[in-house]
């Protein structure tokens, strides 16, 4: 019986030259995490990065930095040793002399389905996919009052197509308290099975510091693919460094009348 997991992870950072970050994994079959979770149970996973970046000529006046990536993610079944997923994603990443920063990518899967794959009102059945995306991410220069992020992917999605779009901006009303949000868009047509389906999330995360000690922050979202708002709410307390105490709220509600019946 095996209840171990191990990972080993080299990695070396750099803006200028060559820049690697070489990670393996391997959680056992009956591995259990405790107060955290495993996205899937029982398998092997390696990751290479590669990077190579180059600083511009003084005569740049656009560009402070860029260069290319390669990631490849392998994942194994520990039992048996089939292959479960492979993805590479090619990459060019930039960041300006004004502090905005992005990254273009191509991302090539491979996805072995053993079961079927239930999305809202759609399937993807069992079977070997292999797919290709394009995608676009932008972050506008840390430090003003007003940041984003926006992530764009669009390709194709098992045997079907999808296009998803993610905005994630945040607003430092003052030294003591911010307010952040996200909008995510998902929309998926596999037209050979005659099934698609557009998915909306949105939240709202605001942040108050009260002192050194003090905080309160507070997380709600609303899902259209389940009908309902998910609220979170924490207060902590921190006395001295290492010492945490806090307070926790959590509440599901749901916008579908219709969803039990009677």
């Amino acid at each position: 019986v095996d209840h171990s997991r191990i990972m080993v992870r080299w990695e070396r950072r750099t803006h200028k030259g060559l820049a690697y970050d070489l990670l393996f994994v391997r959680s056992g079959i009956d591995y259990n995490p405790g107060i955290g979770f495993e996205m899937i149970d029982s398998y092997r996973a390696f990751r290479p990065m590669i990077k190579y970046g180059w600083l511009p000529e003084n005569y740049n006046t656009v560009l402070r930095r860029h260069g290319l990536s390669q990631t490849v993610l392998f994942l194994n079944s520990t039992v048996d040793g089939d292959l479960m997923t492979i993805r590479s994603m090619t990459g060019w990443e930039f960041e300006t002399r004004k502090g905005l920063s992005g990254m273009i990518s191509t991302i090539w899967s491979r996805e072995e389905v053993q079961d079927s794959i239930d999305f809202t009102q759609a399937q993807a059945p069992p079977g070997s996919y292999k797919f290709l995306a394009c995608s676009l991410m932008l972050v506008t220069p840390a430090g003003r009052k007003v940041q984003s992020v926006l992530i764009s992917e669009a390709g194709q999605f098992y045997d079907g197509l999808k296009f998803s779009l993610m905005m994630m901006p945040q607003i430092n009303l003052s030294p003591s308290f911010n307010l952040s949000g996200t909008y995510r868009f998902d929309h998926v047509d596999f037209s050979d099975r005659n099934q698609s389906f557009s998915n909306h999330i949105i939240g709202i995360k605001p942040f108050l510091m009260l002192s050194t000690k003090f905080s309160i922050s507070s997380f709600i979202q609303y899902n259209t693919a389940i009908d309902a708002f998910i609220i979170n709410g924490r207060f902590r307390y921190n006395p001295r460094e290492g010492n945490d105490f806090y307070i926790v709220y959590n509440e599901g509600l749901n916008t579908d009348l219709y969803r039990e019946t009677p």
